[in-house]
């Protein structure tokens, strides 16, 4: 007999859903499931519950996984929210789980769902038990570790003067230090140098007015492995108070593929891709605060758009490889002509612009006539 499981399942097509019930059973579980694939369907089946989790599909004819995601975050029900798709880039799946789903799985690699939801299900229990420290409610040191020991996270509690008194196995893997190793020893040995002395401050605050700017939230911090690189973590933070001792529970999770994925979106939101020059969204940008910066000193700024005489025979001739040649050659002669804090952009096409803030009329001049020599010698693209 498998593990009973409730789950709801958001997926308009029969088959697919009956995949996902056979995964889950293959892993262990006596699945309990309803199928709904629209936005009404699912609002009754969470008022019907009560569920485990939900695993929903990403497109649906009249529903979509952020829909539906926002649904269940309207219910006020804390459920794993396990997004299922046959094709999610990595800007979506970024996307998902800033909204707030748990995970993703491809349709195509299922073999990742039940150990997906398994995760999930003990994280879901961790943020429980966690929930439960906030409110004042003090959980026995065997329960909180047989909870701790479970999750993925870092779980790290201290006594009111900062020393660590329990570091769970997400802890020992995230920070590379044994458990042995850190008890006893003050919170800052994970964290970076920097930050020691407005740690101390802030619980020297807490512990003489009980009022805090991080307990109950979520906050973003940076932490100290044992062989002192420093990566982005989140930090929950909660407190109780036991007769006259006050203790610190903390779940901390290393976000640093989370980070990296959003730079990498950022950096393709302002930046061309073939030339790897600024693009029309950083220039606008730029624009503005240029004509912002010229207006409160009375000054001008110059703004140069520029394009290239027959590139189109080049393309139709050589070839576009050929093209995208000479783009990439168009910038470094560019910027061999202008100053630190001059811009160039690529518009789009062979199309060119160079931004000269606070630059008088003469200046820009001579600028162009700079850029006009810089792009004199021939370009080699055979």
């Amino acid at each position: 007999m498998g593990k009973p499981l409730r789950v709801l399942i958001v997926e308009d097509s029969e088959d697919d859903a009956a995949l996902l019930v056979r995964e889950l059973e293959r892993g262990g579980y006596d699945p309990t499931f309803e199928r709904v694939d629209t936005a009404q369907g699912m609002s009754d089946a969470l008022a019907r519950g009560p569920w485990d989790v939900i695993i929903c599909d990403y497109n649906l004819p009249h529903f979509s996984a952020p829909a539906a995601l926002m649904l269940a975050q309207k219910s006020g029900l804390d459920l794993p929210f396990v997004v299922v798709s046959g094709s999610i880039g990595e800007d979506v799946a970024v996307a998902a789980m800033k909204s707030g789903a748990h995970d993703y799985v491809m349709k195509g690699n299922l073999k990742r769902l039940v150990p997906a939801v398994e995760r999930e299900l003990r994280e879901a229990k961790v943020r429980t038990e966690c929930k439960q420290v906030e409110e004042a409610i003090r959980v026995s040191e065997e329960k909180f570790r047989a909870v701790a020991e479970t999750a993925n996270d870092a779980i790290v509690s201290a006594d009111g003067h900062g020393n660590i008194m329990y570091f769970n196995k997400g802890a020992e893997r995230i920070f590379g230090c044994p458990e042995a190793e850190v008890v006893g020893k003050p919170l800052t040995l994970l964290m970076p140098e920097r930050f020691h002395d407005a740690h101390r401050q802030g619980i020297n605050r807490f512990l003489s007015t009980g009022k805090a700017h991080v307990i109950g939230k979520t906050v973003e911090l940076a932490g100290k492995r044992k062989d002192g690189t420093e990566f982005p973590m989140e930090l929950s933070l909660a407190t109780w108070k036991t007769g006259e001792e006050i203790f610190f529970a903390g779940i901390l999770r290393d976000i640093t593929e989370r980070k990296q994925a959003e730079e990498t979106i950022k950096y393709q939101a302002m930046y061309d891709a073939l030339t790897g020059l600024p693009n029309r969204n950083m220039l606008y940008d730029r624009l503005c605060r240029a004509l912002l910066d010229a207006q409160r000193e009375n000054k001008s700024a110059a703004l140069m758009l520029m394009d290239i005489d027959q590139f189109k025979e080049i393309n139709d001739t050589l070839g576009h490889d050929r093209g995208d040649l000479l783009l990439k050659q168009i910038g470094p002669r560019l910027k061999s002509a202008l100053h630190e804090g001059d811009l160039i952009a690529r518009m789009g096409g062979d199309e060119f612009s160079v931004l000269l803030p606070l630059a008088e009329s003469r200046h820009a001049v001579q600028v162009g006539n700079k850029i006009m020599r810089a792009l004199e010698p021939p370009i080699e693209v055979e």
